[in-house]
């Protein structure tokens, strides 16, 4: 798959499924992308939640699309991001 192809499949199937970590223990849930493009992937959590805690902790993290029979799964270090202008166009 190209790139191209790759944020269409993303985008087409905005559920995915992210892991982080919790000390040695793996943690995954399933949540909601906003946009992937050629910038990244972005999706929002709230600061109190687990997952936000977990991110501050170790920014590693994999998450998992599925659509159309193809699974894409992406392996990186999350950023966590406080842009009031990113946050307006989220809600």
């Amino acid at each position: 798959m190209t790139k191209q192809e790759i944020l269409q499949l993303m985008n087409e199937n905005p559920v995915f499924y992210l892991a982080t970590t919790d000390g040695d223990q793996p943690r995954v849930r399933g949540m909601l992308l906003f946009r992937a493009d050629e910038n990244g992937i972005i999706f929002h959590t709230a600061s109190s939640k687990d997952v936000a805690m977990q991110i501050k902790k170790n920014a590693k993290a994999e998450l998992c699309f599925s659509g159309n029979g193809r699974q894409i799964r992406a392996t990186g270090v999350l950023e966590l991001v406080d842009d009031k202008k990113l946050t307006e166009e989220i809600y």
